[in-house]
């Protein structure tokens, strides 16, 4: 059987095994400051790097062509920048590892070594993806270093920009009637962030080399993790995102537990 290792303390592991659930966790709490985060803001300013050198009509804020387009996304980066300080952009996952016996996984995950490692059928966790109805996404992590991330980068720039130079004429064709209605800005922003947004999520498939060792498998929501800034920061309903209360994929796997390894 092909598996996939979840590293945890000892009460974590009976509470997965008792209650055949497990709990999925702010990415934003991760031991890697760059989650979610690989491309900012160098993607915002990639966009306006390419902007400038293949121009095209653009209209913002009764503004037009390089000054327009320069304040959307100088306002974009500046709102995406907040939302990350703030901790408003996240998402929830679970980590797994292709191998079950990685010295720095025991001392990350499993408490110091006192921990335990528990084998899920991958199988079975892509079939249960499958069926969340695009809600939760199963993916393994590619390690890339700083030339890769660039290409991404300028990537997924070509291809929003790509997107962004008809946006407002289809807007107001099919949405608001009116280039001067407020709302073509508006929508025209919105859309902008959706696609930012969408690079952001895109990037959970991605770390850095530093962390090749983990071999990394992960399932995590195919959109945003939506978080109300004041429960966080507040203390108030604090709730841990969890998948559904029913786990095919735990109480059908096979329990492979391996002991934690003596650490000297």
């Amino acid at each position: 059987m092909d598996c996939l290792y979840h590293y945890c303390s000892n009460d974590k592991a009976f509470s997965i095994l008792q209650k055949k659930n497990i709990r999925m966790g702010d990415i934003s709490k991760s031991n890697d400051s760059l989650e979610l985060q690989l491309f900012f803001p160098e993607l915002h300013r990639e966009i306006y790097r390419q902007y400038k050198a293949s121009p095209f009509p653009f209209r913002y804020q009764g503004k037009d062509g390089e000054e327009a387009f320069r304040e959307m996304v100088q306002f974009s980066e500046y709102a995406w920048g907040r939302r990350f300080d703030s901790g408003d952009f996240s998402n929830f996952v679970v980590c797994f590892s292709t191998t079950r016996d990685c010295l720095s996984q025991w001392r990350g995950y499993a408490d110091d070594g006192r921990g335990c490692c528990i084998g899920f059928s991958k199988e079975t966790i892509q079939e249960f993806c499958k069926e969340s109805n695009g809600i939760l996404r199963l993916e393994k992590i590619r390690y890339v270093d700083e030339s890769h991330i660039e290409e991404m980068i300028s990537a997924h720039a070509g291809a929003i920009l790509k997107k962004v130079r008809h946006l407002r004429e289809w807007l107001v064709s099919e949405i608001t009637l009116s280039d001067e209605d407020p709302d073509t800005d508006g929508l025209l922003l919105y859309n902008f962030d959706a696609m930012i947004e969408s690079a952001f999520i895109e990037s959970l498939c991605l770390k850095t080399v530093h962390f090749k060792e983990e071999q990394e498998w992960r399932i995590f929501l195919s959109r945003r993790a939506y978080k109300n800034v004041d429960w966080v920061y507040k203390k108030k309903h604090r709730r841990r995102a969890r998948s559904s209360s029913t786990k095919p994929w735990i109480s059908s796997a096979t329990a492979l537990i391996s002991a934690a390894p003596t650490m000297i």
